[in-house]
């Protein structure tokens, strides 16, 4: 029961770690947008563009990070409640009546790492993931307004469309390696009948 209770107790530090990087994460990209209007009065005119496009590419390289981290840390958290489904199994097998009174499968194999869903991400994994979006969207915007706003607004949208699915790429991959990964040391695939 200790070994269970440390698991648990393991899983909520990760999930409040995971927490803070990203509130943290969200403190940065509050103050960087908010020091833009001191920064640009303080810079000549044609700076005003490399200004912006570098503090947004701060803040995106910052979120890639923050979102990577905060996807390992799920994973993490995910192996420790796999980890507590093997004790649960351990004492449904001591005494089988207890399956009526168990809150979550006595099995090693849920809850899965990558879920079918486009968002599967758990928590505020996708407020970083439509902040680097953003990001990567001002910038084609600010990149692309020499030449007219249209043109800004168009690169905009398909820079934005473009970081959307290269992301979702990155991470499903990553997440498909993560199942894949466990599927390899699942003991008790389901529970007991």
């Amino acid at each position: 029961m200790a070994e269970f209770n440390a698991i648990q107790q393991r899983a909520i530090q990760i999930e409040q770690s995971k927490s803070s990087s990203i509130n943290f994460y969200l403190v940065i990209v509050a103050a960087t947008i908010a020091g833009i209007p001191g920064v640009l009065s303080l810079v000549p005119a044609e700076a005003v563009r490399l200004v912006l496009i570098a503090m947004f590419s701060f803040i995106f390289a910052v979120g890639l990070l923050t979102l990577d981290h905060s996807v390992n840390q799920a994973v993490n958290i995910i192996r420790l409640y796999r980890r507590a489904g093997k004790i649960r199994r351990f004492f449904l097998t001591q005494a089988s009546d207890i399956k009526v009174y168990l809150p979550f499968e006595a099995s090693d194999s849920l809850p899965h790492i990558n879920l079918p869903s486009s968002l599967a991400y758990r928590g505020a994994e996708v407020t970083v993931f439509a902040i680097n979006i953003a990001s990567v969207a001002v910038i084609s915007a600010v990149i692309f307004s020499f030449a007219s706003w249209l043109w800004a607004i168009i690169a905009a949208l398909a820079a934005a469309g473009m970081t959307w699915q290269l992301q979702r790429l990155y991470f499903r991959k990553k997440l498909q390696r993560f199942e894949q990964k466990a599927k390899r040391s699942i003991i008790f695939p389901e529970t007991m009948e």
